[in-house]
């Protein structure tokens, strides 16, 4: 019978994984609190998908941005009750077609802004596609655009200028 060790190296990036997770998972769990302390609506900021780079940045695993990806928006869902159910599908969708486009691109380009940027916008495309859809077919009711494009895409602009910040200051890419 063969057994499979893991090596020391993979025992922390396991670790140190699992961490990471927890303190994200923490942060989207207490962000309605935090957004009612500042008195500033964080969520206009897409703070799923800032945890989601947030964690490649620090765990560098592909296979935990997918976990993440997919599981944020339902344990927002379960947690906290919004966004409601189907609107949590559709966001497990963008951020894990998000993720998978990041890699992606990010193995064909090397640039890591472009990358991220592409990704961010080509995501946003699927979402907003998945949920006309959604709402031409009765399953939900809410408004198409809830937050300004102009403000999506400063946001897409920081995070995409961020990941390419810290990959000049780390160089995660090359790890």
């Amino acid at each position: 019978m063969e057994q499979i060790f893991l090596s020391k190296k993979n025992t922390i990036n396991i670790s140190r994984s699992i961490v990471t997770d927890i303190i994200l998972l923490g942060v989207i769990y207490l962000l309605p609190t935090i957004s009612h302390l500042l008195a500033f609506p964080l969520y206009l900021l897409d703070p799923m998908r800032m945890v989601i780079f947030a964690s490649i940045l620090i765990s560098n695993n592909k296979y935990n941005s997918y976990f993440l990806a997919v599981t944020i928006p339902l344990f927002s869902y379960f947690v906290g009750g919004h966004p409601v159910f189907l609107k949590s599908l559709i966001i497990c969708i963008e951020l894990f077609s998000n993720i998978a486009f990041w890699w992606l691109l990010l193995k064909r380009w090397k640039n890591v802004f472009l990358a991220a940027l592409t990704s961010i916008l080509v995501a946003k495309v699927l979402y907003y596609a998945i949920k006309i859809l959604f709402l031409e077919m009765g399953w939900i009711q809410m408004e198409i655009i809830s937050t300004s494009i102009s403000l999506q895409i400063i946001v897409a602009l920081a995070i995409s200028l961020l990941m390419s910040a810290f990959n000049k200051y780390s160089n995660f890419i090359n790890k």
